[in-house]
């Protein structure tokens, strides 16, 4: 860590050097050879007043004793002695670490060097003063050795920035938002033992092109202070000290998947719309998760789960960002540390759940915020949270369809993101349903694709086509009426998606009709549970079974009414499958809509162009089956009468 002073110094310096961009290595090149031994070199004059120096650098050891990284790091105790006892010694610490005070006292009056610079560059406009100063900030000379801490940093920093294009360093000289962004991370990452500069400048220009790419990302959003990506910072500068292989440690943190997302989606938005003050009780938070991160991340016996967490930290902060904008700062209260006891038991949970590495970004920050949602509603959860079944049953569901869903190449990750999304969004407007131990709303889809991996002939564009209208149509019944996860309501919808994929499977039925129907079917049982439901099972695929069996015996001109008439026949079935006399057991249902339908659909053949018309024969067979149903209709023969009579009764209410 340096001080704010040395960072202002190497942050003005890269502003100057960006301005020269890929001019930049010729531009040093030409300073080494008019300073070389056999030409005159630039004089130079110092004026400094040592009482000063002096007091500053006193007053800056005292305001950072005990500061944990040091900004003195090891010269603390040597440089005291010297701001209080003056010595040759004193003149180079201060140089180091107050750059920008000597800058204000050092001339650099070289008229001939500069005058070459024109000669040897004319497209440079040497008019523009920052420019000038980029020419004589470095020392001469091939190797960094000989170029000062400021510079060397400045170089770091201007090689990374330089590495984003032209219209985005164009933006980074202008834009003061964008600097201090960098700025927060030189503060942190930039160490002071400029003489350890390689084996900490890979860390710095990581930790920078992470961020600033971020920042570049909604760079039109940034605040003029950031006291969350400080803290954040913050968090990780004491995750590196703490840990016994500290660099690669950070490096690891840094490079994470989930680090862009927090920084662009979370930290660098998150000024804008939180109260700052609670910026450093996020920044314990992200202590915490970190630290029961660190021993899992350096557990060589498992490396699968350290990459995971090096990978997804960042999502667990993003979520608990997200949580902190929906329910405040009483997150953060320290008599309920509700939002660290969250995220800290989610890290131990996951360190035990099978799969977990199947989870996405998107994934992972959607179970997180679902969690805090359901703590927050629920705080009495928070005393047992790192064993409670219920956070255990949660994650292991999500990972176990997670790896399901791709892992039988049905969908890409992408895909399978989005539909674990719908379900993990029915959980956040219902966390009663998360706390029930019930975890039917995410392994549903595991249930619906497990079911229809199995059945023969199936292709993988029908069961993706079939599979995500099930699950789609059954996810929004759930968000609706959340009472149905207390019924047979999952294995039904299963069952059903089944039952269509073997008609699909075997060429009775198009994917597209199966597809219709299980919206139709599902819409049905969530409306009457009890129905369709509840203790009794097989009622919805008798219905199904009946309208298919009735179909398949007739003619094309048909087969366009077949999803319209099961949903006549469903409502019908909801309307009056529970009157006296009407058959309960599946196969007797099946056995009269069978006959009812077949009998309507001949009588209607004949009647087409009399007294109905292909819009009117759904609900003319909706109709007939209720009459059965309630035992007003029991002549099924399509000649008698009394059918006949039926028929042209139900005509005339459908024209």
């Amino acid at each position: 860590m340096i001080l704010p002073g040395s960072a202002s110094l190497v942050l003005s310096a890269v502003q100057q050097i960006v301005k020269l961009g890929g001019r930049l290595d010729r531009l040093m090149a030409q300073k080494t050879a008019t300073q070389a031994q056999l030409v005159l070199g630039m004089p130079t004059v110092r004026v400094d007043n040592l009482p000063a120096q002096c007091a500053l650098a006193l007053q800056q050891l005292n305001a950072t004793a005990g500061q944990d990284p040091d900004p003195f790091g090891a010269d603390r105790a040597t440089f005291l002695a010297e701001a209080n006892n003056p010595t040759a010694v004193f003149d180079q610490l201060f140089l180091k670490y107050f750059p920008e005070e000597v800058a204000k006292t050092t001339f650099n009056p070289d008229a001939a060097y500069l005058a070459q610079l024109q000669a040897a560059f004319p497209n440079v406009d040497w008019n523009d003063l920052s420019v000038r100063v980029a020419a004589f900030a470095l020392s001469a000379g091939p190797s960094n050795d000989q170029i000062g801490f400021t510079g060397r940093v400045a170089l770091a920093v201007a090689d990374t920035v330089l590495e984003f294009g032209a219209e985005n360093t164009a933006l980074f000289v202008r834009d003061e938002k964008l600097q201090s962004v960098v700025q927060s991370v030189l503060e942190r990452f930039a160490q002071p033992e400029w003489d350890q500069f390689e084996s900490w400048n890979p860390l710095l220009q990581t930790a920078l092109g992470i961020t600033l790419n971020s920042a570049l990302d909604v760079a039109h959003a940034l605040p003029s202070e950031n006291p969350w990506l400080d803290a954040t910072f913050d968090a990780l500068v004491k995750a590196r000290a703490a840990s016994p292989t500290p660099d690669n440690f950070l490096l690891g943190l840094l490079q994470g998947k989930g680090v862009p997302l927090l920084l662009s989606q979370g930290l660098l938005v998150a000024a804008d719309r939180l109260d700052a003050s609670s910026a450093a009780s996020f920044k314990l938070v992200a202590a915490d998760v970190l630290r029961a991160a660190a021993p899992i991340i350096q557990n060589s016996a498992n490396p699968t789960l350290g990459q995971f967490f090096e990978d997804h930290w960042g999502d667990l902060l993003r979520a608990g960002l997200t949580s902190l904008e929906k329910h405040g700062s009483t997150l953060l209260a320290p008599g309920q540390p509700l939002l660290s006891g969250v995220l800290t038991a989610m890290v131990g949970q996951l360190a035990q759940t099978p799969n977990a590495q199947f989870l996405s970004s998107d994934t992972l920050y959607r179970l997180a915020d679902a969690a805090i949602d359901t703590v927050a509603a629920n705080p009495a959860q928070l005393a047992t949270l790192t064993s409670a079944p219920w956070l255990q049953q949660f994650l292991a569901a999500a990972a176990t369809t997670a790896q399901q869903l791709t892992a039988r190449n049905l969908f890409t990750p992408a895909a399978a993101d989005a539909l674990l999304a719908d379900a993990l969004g029915v959980l956040a407007k219902n966390p009663s349903l998360v706390v029930g131990n019930n975890p039917a709303t995410l392994t549903l889809a595991s249930s619906i694709f497990t079911a229809l991996a199995a059945v023969p002939n199936l292709t993988t564009a029908g069961t993706r086509t079939l599979g995500e209208t099930a699950l789609r149509a059954a996810l929004t019944s759930l968000a609706q009426n959340p009472q149905l996860v207390s019924t047979k309501f999952s294995p039904v919808v299963t069952a059903v998606a089944t039952q269509l994929a073997g008609w699909v499977g075997a060429g009775q039925i198009t994917s597209a009709q199966a597809a219709a129907f299980a919206s139709a079917v599902i819409d049905a049982i969530s409306r009457n549970p009890s129905l369709y439901a509840g203790a009794t099972n097989g009622i919805a695929q008798a219905v199904l079974s009946a309208v298919q069996g009735a179909f398949s015996n007739h003619a094309a001109w048909a087969q366009r009414l077949l999803v319209d008439t099961a949903n006549q026949t469903l409502l019908a079935y909801a309307r009056t499958g529970a009157s006296p006399g009407a058959p309960t057991v599946a196969a007797q249902v099946q056995q009269l809509l069978l006959q009812v339908l077949g009998s309507g659909l001949q009588v209607a053949q004949t009647q087409l162009g009399q007294s109905t018309d292909l819009a009117g024969i759904p609900p003319i067979l909706g109709g007939l089956v209720a009459q059965a149903l309630r035992g007003n209709l029991t002549a099924l023969d399509p000649t008698s009468p009394p059918f006949l009579a039926a028929f042209q009764s139900l005509a005339p209410q459908t024209a």
